[in-house]
């Protein structure tokens, strides 16, 4: 007498970024980007992309999708939760180099002052450099 066990249980598992309900509620209404879904679901930005094609969600215009990332955004700005939000402790470093230079201390002695005070740059590693600190006031005077 010959006994075969032939239970199993079989599981679809289907990942999210093939998923369009899901990838519209982080995409389109949460405002995430590609990345960061990528990010959440564990796969690469380009899988993202494709799949947000195949499902018809429209993209983003580029610009857009890149000032999502926090990489590519001005010194004054923040992202917070999928939107980009004003940083007013970087508004106040700003308004620091401005009268500063008003000053007339020259831009390596504004970055000498920055560097020594402890304030952090945007990437919070570098160091304040003239042009750093150039870029900065030729962008918000």
């Amino acid at each position: 007498m010959n006994f075969y066990i032939s239970d199993f249980i079989e599981f679809q598992v289907t990942p999210w970024f093939r998923n369009a309900d899901f990838l519209e509620k982080k995409y389109v209404q949460e405002g995430l980007s590609t990345q960061q879904i990528a990010d959440l679901v564990g796969s690469a930005r380009s899988t993202v992309v494709r799949h947000l094609k195949a499902h018809k969600i429209p993209l983003r215009h580029l610009d857009k999708a890149r000032q999502l990332h926090k990489a590519h955004l001005a010194y004054e700005e923040r992202l917070y939760a999928g939107k980009i939000v004003s940083c007013k402790r970087e508004q106040e470093v700003i308004a620091m180099i401005k009268n500063l230079r008003d000053q007339r201390l020259s831009l390596q002695a504004i970055a000498n002052f920055l560097n020594r005070s402890g304030i952090p740059t945007k990437s919070r590693r570098a160091k304040w450099k003239p042009t750093t600190v150039w870029n900065l006031l030729k962008r918000y005077s």
